[in-house]
């Protein structure tokens, strides 16, 4: 667990903890909700304006995209580093 900086308390009572880095590793068939996650994701309301013709443009493109750099380089496609920040409230 992150060790606490020792910092003032942040806005909302929060002590901010030190941050973890990791390196997740997904399965191949992870990828296969990809654009489920993109598309319902931050870009949620940009993708639903699209026309259903477009959307599926989209989605087909990115799918390739995705099965292209998945065939270029299989490793670095199914890793992800992350970096988590914590904060404790006293």
């Amino acid at each position: 667990m992150a060790q606490s900086r020792g910092t003032s308390a942040m806005p909302g009572g929060f002590t901010p903890m030190d941050p973890v880095e990791e390196t997740i590793r997904f399965a191949p068939g992870d990828l296969d909700h990809a654009w489920e996650a993109h598309a319902l994701g931050t870009y949620h309301d940009a993708v639903a304006a699209l026309t259903p013709q477009r959307s599926q443009a989209f989605q087909d493109a990115y799918v390739g995209a995705l099965a292209g750099l998945l065939r270029a380089d299989e490793t670095s496609v199914l890793k992800s580093e992350v970096l988590y920040a914590f904060g404790r409230r006293p």
